[in-house]
Protein backbone atom coordinates (compact mmCIF):
# COMPACT_ATOMS: atom_id res chain seq x y z
CA UNK A 1 0.00 0.00 0.00
CA UNK A 2 1.30 3.45 -0.90
CA UNK A 3 2.16 5.98 1.81
CA UNK A 4 -0.49 8.47 0.69
CA UNK A 5 -3.21 5.94 1.35
CA UNK A 6 -2.43 5.39 5.01
CA UNK A 7 0.41 7.45 6.44
CA UNK A 8 -0.87 11.02 6.36
CA UNK A 9 -4.45 10.31 7.40
CA UNK A 10 -3.53 9.15 10.89
CA UNK A 11 -2.91 11.38 13.83
CA UNK A 12 -1.28 10.37 17.11
CA UNK A 13 -4.55 8.95 18.33
CA UNK A 14 -5.03 6.90 15.18
CA UNK A 15 -7.93 9.10 14.05
CA UNK A 16 -8.20 10.93 10.76
CA UNK A 17 -6.43 14.26 10.50
CA UNK A 18 -9.61 15.89 9.21
CA UNK A 19 -11.71 14.52 12.06
CA UNK A 20 -14.07 17.01 13.69
CA UNK A 21 -12.16 19.15 16.15
CA UNK A 22 -8.75 18.47 14.61
CA UNK A 23 -6.45 21.28 13.49
CA UNK A 24 -7.15 20.50 9.83
CA UNK A 25 -10.89 20.58 10.47
CA UNK A 26 -10.52 23.94 12.18
CA UNK A 27 -8.71 25.31 9.13
CA UNK A 28 -11.32 23.86 6.83
CA UNK A 29 -14.31 25.16 8.71
CA UNK A 30 -12.79 28.63 8.91
CA UNK A 31 -12.55 28.56 5.13
CA UNK A 32 -8.79 28.41 4.79
CA UNK A 33 -6.80 25.71 3.06
CA UNK A 34 -3.27 24.98 4.40
CA UNK A 35 -1.84 27.20 1.66
CA UNK A 36 -3.77 30.18 2.99
CA UNK A 37 -6.15 30.12 0.02
CA UNK A 38 -9.85 30.09 0.68
CA UNK A 39 -11.27 26.59 0.89
CA UNK A 40 -14.83 25.43 0.44
CA UNK A 41 -16.25 26.13 3.86
CA UNK A 42 -20.01 26.46 3.57
CA UNK A 43 -22.55 23.77 2.86
CA UNK A 44 -23.88 25.78 -0.07
CA UNK A 45 -20.43 25.95 -1.65
CA UNK A 46 -19.86 22.24 -1.06
CA UNK A 47 -23.20 21.27 -2.55
CA UNK A 48 -22.53 23.60 -5.51
CA UNK A 49 -19.21 21.83 -6.09
CA UNK A 50 -20.86 18.40 -5.97
CA UNK A 51 -23.64 19.64 -8.25
CA UNK A 52 -21.04 20.94 -10.73
CA UNK A 53 -19.39 17.51 -10.79
CA UNK A 54 -22.74 15.79 -11.30
CA UNK A 55 -23.66 18.22 -14.11
CA UNK A 56 -20.28 17.72 -15.77
CA UNK A 57 -20.69 13.95 -15.60
CA UNK A 58 -24.24 13.95 -16.97
CA UNK A 59 -23.52 16.38 -19.82
CA UNK A 60 -20.41 14.65 -21.21
CA UNK A 61 -19.55 11.21 -22.54
CA UNK A 62 -17.04 8.81 -20.99
CA UNK A 63 -16.18 10.82 -17.89
CA UNK A 64 -13.52 9.36 -15.60
CA UNK A 65 -12.49 10.61 -12.17
CA UNK A 66 -8.89 11.04 -11.04
CA UNK A 67 -8.08 11.66 -7.39
CA UNK A 68 -5.14 13.95 -6.68
CA UNK A 69 -3.72 13.53 -3.16
CA UNK A 70 -3.15 16.33 -0.71
CA UNK A 71 0.15 18.19 -1.04
CA UNK A 72 1.82 20.83 1.10
CA UNK A 73 0.13 23.45 -1.06
CA UNK A 74 -3.30 22.03 -1.88
CA UNK A 75 -5.99 19.88 -0.36
CA UNK A 76 -6.97 16.67 -2.19
CA UNK A 77 -8.85 17.24 -5.44
CA UNK A 78 -10.98 15.30 -7.87
CA UNK A 79 -10.48 15.82 -11.60
CA UNK A 80 -13.19 14.70 -14.00
CA UNK A 81 -12.04 14.13 -17.58
CA UNK A 82 -14.37 13.50 -20.54
CA UNK A 83 -13.44 11.55 -23.67
CA UNK A 84 -12.89 14.88 -25.48
CA UNK A 85 -10.23 15.78 -22.92
CA UNK A 86 -12.37 18.51 -21.38
CA UNK A 87 -11.86 18.49 -17.64
CA UNK A 88 -12.87 20.09 -14.36
CA UNK A 89 -11.27 20.03 -10.91
CA UNK A 90 -12.81 20.51 -7.49
CA UNK A 91 -11.29 20.51 -4.02
CA UNK A 92 -12.09 17.73 -1.54
CA UNK A 93 -11.88 17.51 2.22
CA UNK A 94 -10.36 14.02 2.00
CA UNK A 95 -9.41 11.76 -0.90
CA UNK A 96 -11.85 9.20 0.45
CA UNK A 97 -14.88 11.38 -0.28
CA UNK A 98 -13.79 11.63 -3.94
CA UNK A 99 -13.51 7.85 -4.23
CA UNK A 100 -16.92 7.44 -2.60
CA UNK A 101 -18.58 10.05 -4.84
CA UNK A 102 -17.18 8.46 -8.01
CA UNK A 103 -18.26 4.97 -7.02
CA UNK A 104 -21.70 6.18 -5.94
CA UNK A 105 -22.16 7.91 -9.32
CA UNK A 106 -20.78 4.95 -11.33
CA UNK A 107 -17.82 6.96 -12.61
CA UNK A 108 -14.56 5.03 -13.14
CA UNK A 109 -12.05 6.36 -10.62
CA UNK A 110 -8.25 6.26 -10.60
CA UNK A 111 -5.40 7.43 -8.39
CA UNK A 112 -3.51 10.06 -10.36
CA UNK A 113 -0.20 8.94 -8.81
CA UNK A 114 -0.77 5.45 -10.19
CA UNK A 115 -2.02 6.34 -13.68
CA UNK A 116 -0.89 9.87 -14.48
CA UNK A 117 -3.01 12.29 -16.50
CA UNK A 118 -4.52 10.81 -19.66
CA UNK A 119 -3.14 11.94 -23.02
CA UNK A 120 -6.56 13.27 -24.07
CA UNK A 121 -6.39 15.85 -21.26
CA UNK A 122 -2.95 17.04 -22.36
CA UNK A 123 -4.15 17.19 -25.98
CA UNK A 124 -7.21 19.21 -24.95
CA UNK A 125 -5.06 21.67 -22.98
CA UNK A 126 -2.74 22.05 -25.96
CA UNK A 127 -5.69 22.70 -28.32
CA UNK A 128 -7.09 25.29 -25.93
CA UNK A 129 -3.71 27.04 -25.72
CA UNK A 130 -3.34 27.12 -29.52
CA UNK A 131 -6.89 28.46 -29.95
CA UNK A 132 -6.25 31.17 -27.35
CA UNK A 133 -3.04 32.17 -29.14
CA UNK A 134 -4.89 32.35 -32.47
CA UNK A 135 -7.61 34.52 -30.94
CA UNK A 136 -5.00 36.86 -29.51
CA UNK A 137 -3.19 37.05 -32.86
CA UNK A 138 -6.46 37.85 -34.68
CA UNK A 139 -7.30 40.54 -32.11
CA UNK A 140 -3.83 42.06 -32.46
CA UNK A 141 -4.08 42.03 -36.26
CA UNK A 142 -7.49 43.71 -36.04
CA UNK A 143 -6.13 46.42 -33.72
CA UNK A 144 -3.21 47.05 -36.06
CA UNK A 145 -5.56 47.26 -39.04
CA UNK A 146 -7.71 49.82 -37.21
CA UNK A 147 -4.65 51.87 -36.30
CA UNK A 148 -3.44 51.83 -39.92
CA UNK A 149 -6.90 52.80 -41.17
CA UNK A 150 -7.01 55.65 -38.64
CA UNK A 151 -3.59 56.88 -39.82
CA UNK A 152 -4.77 56.90 -43.46
CA UNK A 153 -7.71 59.21 -42.69
CA UNK A 154 -7.12 62.91 -43.28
Amino acid sequence: MAWWKFGRDRGNSGGAVNAPGSAADALYTKGHAPSGRKGISHKGERSAAWQHLADFTSSRVGVEAYIEPETHVTKPTIVLIATTGEWTRRQLVTSKEGWEWARKNSVPVYDINQTGYPQRMRDYNERQTREQQRREQREMAERLRRLRDADKRP
